[in-house]
């Protein structure tokens, strides 16, 4: 009988401290789970909303910014990597994921003429010409949030409000071709307008320039009007065409 009573008395012990030993893993794993970068960003957010300012944070790149009054942040995941936190209903909510660097000039700027600013997120910038890659979030005031709008990520974009276009260039070399196109705002999209290619005539090794405007149709690009002439007179054409590109660069 003592042996039976001894054996249980093991078995009781022995579960309990399985039980204790559970549940201090248990413990131990949920604080692995609240990740305290994840907790610092929300504080580090509430901290310097309104700041329109990138820096690094806990070896983090982090931008936080206000604009139409709403207040957003992005945050680096990686080098490859970013999210975007919005203030929604006084919470802040990830909205969207981008799998691009978080390493350039965020800017507030009206984009679609609706008169609310949009954030063009410049996430590289090419060597050659100095051209910015981006994506775009467009202010929705209905929803009072941005969104992102493939249409609008296009390089070096700009909105011209006297012809109510968006504008977007690729700035080249003295030897490579540069375009600059337009873009007519259907809706939430874009529907192409004019393009405009100055080029440099390689068989003359760039003392022969050309320039020419082209349309799109059914997906292909058709060439409305061709140019040529000396670098100095092409350049100026294109220069001034569709818009005044002088001090674009």
């Amino acid at each position: 009988m003592k042996t039976l009573i001894t054996i249980l008395l093991l078995i009781i012990f022995v579960s309990c401290q399985t039980r204790t030993t559970d549940k201090k893993a248990d413990s131990q794993s949920s604080n692995i789970k609240v990740s305290e970068t994840e907790i610092n960003v929300i504080d580090t957010l509430n901290k310097y909303v309104g700041a329109d300012t990138l820096y690094d944070y806990d070896n983090q790149r982090l931008y936080v910014g206000k604009a139409n009054s709403t207040e957003f942040g992005f945050h680096s995941l990686s080098d490859t990597s970013f999210e975007v936190y919005q203030k929604l209903d006084t919470k802040w909510t990830i909205t969207d994921t981008f799998f691009y660097s978080l390493n350039y000039v965020f800017k507030p700027t009206d984009l679609n003429g609706d008169n609310f600013q949009d954030i063009i997120i410049t996430y590289a910038i090419a060597v050659a010409g100095g051209n910015g890659q981006n994506v775009c979030l467009l202010y929705n005031p209905k929803a009072k949030k941005f969104i992102h709008n493939e249409y609008y990520d296009l390089p070096n974009i700009k909105y011209d409000k006297q012809s109510n276009l968006v504008l977007s260039a690729w700035w080249g070399g003295v030897r490579h071709c540069q375009e600059k196109m337009s873009f007519k705002i259907t809706g939430d999209s874009l529907t192409f307008n004019l393009g405009v290619v100055y080029c440099p005539d390689e068989n003359s090794e760039g003392e022969s320039e050309g320039v020419y405007y082209y349309e799109i149709k059914n997906g292909k690009r058709i060439i409305k009007n061709r140019i040529k002439g000396s670098p100095e007179t092409t350049w100026k054409i294109f220069e001034k065409a569709i818009w005044n590109s002088k001090d674009d660069f």
